[in-house]
């Protein structure tokens, strides 16, 4: 059985819900969730039409810090029922992960970029 990119990332680890491949314009490539996050999680359909917009914003939002912190290396927004991350990967797209708000976001960060091959852009990998 052949599974989509976003499907392996989601199975990395028990703790992610949901994940979102993105190109290096914030175009959605594809995107995988558990049952778990279905059911916990009504998502409006105006917010899964404009993810990519939401993640491009919060990344250039982050990257106004840059200067003065260094490069952007995982975005998370820790909230009370979950925490989101954006990881950018070199330039050549993003992943936008929802995993569970007590889990290590540095530990996901670790597995989901051993996890994409580098030099690859995200467009290839799916």
């Amino acid at each position: 059985m052949i599974i989509s990119a976003s499907q392996h990332i989601l199975s990395i680890d028990e703790n992610i819900l949901a994940v979102c491949l993105m190109d290096s314009n914030f175009r959605i490539l594809e995107a995988a969730s558990k049952q778990a996050f279905d059911k916990k999680f009504k998502i409006p359909d105006k917010l899964k039409k404009g993810s990519g917009d939401y993640a491009a914003l919060v990344f250039a939002t982050a990257r106004l810090s840059e200067e003065t912190f260094g490069k952007v290396e995982c975005i998370v927004v820790d909230y009370d029922m979950a925490k989101t991350m954006l990881l950018p990967i070199q330039g050549r797209g993003y992943v936008g992960i929802v995993v569970n708000p007590s889990t290590s976001t540095d530990y996901i960060t670790l597995k989901v970029s051993a996890t994409i091959e580098p030099n690859q852009d995200i467009e290839n990998y799916v």
